[in-house]
């Protein structure tokens, strides 16, 4: 992820793990939340304007993705049931984000992270268990309400 940020602007948060991306989600979240003033931050070290930003375009994006990974974490071991339709729908919402123009400053961002996810559903909106997921996940919120 931060690599696409960089390719677009020259720079970008560096995660403290690489494997993780929502360790970028995350620190970029507390980022804009800090209040720098309180902390005592020199002027000098702290975002720009137009890096604040692209951090709040970053954060607005990806927020999506770190509801949906919470939501999943609270299943241990989520079922495919629960995790097909969670992917669909940050599919749509994150199609809709770049149709809008809400993606524009991190648009070749954006279209990456939506190849990523189109890519994983080009075959499977076809398969019969992606119909049974979506069933499944149906039955389940019917009997939940």
């Amino acid at each position: 992820m931060t690599e696409k940020v960089e390719e677009e602007f020259g720079k970008a948060l560096k995660a403290r793990c690489a494997t993780r991306w929502k360790s970028n989600f995350i620190m970029g979240e507390h980022a804009l939340q800090l209040d720098w003033d309180k902390v005592g931050l020199d002027k000098k070290y702290r975002l720009s304007p137009d890096h604040e930003v692209v951090l709040k375009h970053f954060v607005k994006i990806t927020k999506p993705f770190q509801d949906a990974f919470m939501k999943l974490q609270r299943h241990h071991i989520p079922a495919i049931c629960n995790v097909l339709p969670i992917l669909f729908g940050l599919r749509i919402q994150l199609t809709n984000m770049i149709a809008s123009g809400e993606c524009m400053l991190l648009e070749k961002y954006s279209l990456e992270l939506l190849a990523l996810l189109e890519e994983r559903f080009d075959k499977l909106e076809d398969d019969d268990l992606y119909l049974a997921a979506a069933l499944q996940s149906g039955l389940q919120e019917a009997e939940r309400n």
